[in-house]
């Protein structure tokens, strides 16, 4: 693309790194993120929801908890879709504290829990073995 004289603007990049997460592949990812930045491409709020879902895919909880205080940073206020991203990242590194950290902190953000963040939190609580929070947090939802 940039070979072609083209500048790569903030969705060819999303798209790289979402395509890089998916695959697993953290160090390439990381790397067009840096670039990303270092070309003075900032992320929209739609790529930030992007970026989110390729760290947490891929297990990268700093870079998606960096990329959650930039997007605070810069002035986009976090919707539910980027906390449940958050939460589903914490969930998959089995960081239940913190899931429950993102999931109290959504609640005080003003945002209403959906059927997708239950189920995300549920799944966090089935992976550690915890019953009785996987029954609790049904029978909040």
């Amino acid at each position: 693309m940039q070979r072609a004289g083209l500048r790569p603007d903030v969705v060819s990049y999303a798209l790289l790194i979402n395509a890089y997460g998916k695959a697993r592949r953290k160090e390439e990812a990381l790397a067009v993120f840096e670039e990303m930045l270092d070309a003075g491409v900032r992320p929209t709020h739609k790529s930030y929801n992007i970026l989110f879902d390729a760290f947490a895919i891929s297990g990268m909880m700093e870079q998606a908890q960096t990329v959650f205080k930039s997007m605070r940073r810069d002035r986009y206020a976090p919707d539910i879709c980027s906390y449940t991203t958050m939460l589903s990242a914490y969930v998959n590194a089995s960081d239940m504290e913190g899931a429950e950290n993102i999931f109290t902190r959504l609640k005080q953000d003003g945002l209403q829990p959906n059927v997708v963040t239950y189920g995300t939190l549920i799944k966090g609580y089935a992976t550690v073995n915890n019953l009785e929070k996987m029954i609790e947090t049904y029978e909040e939802m």
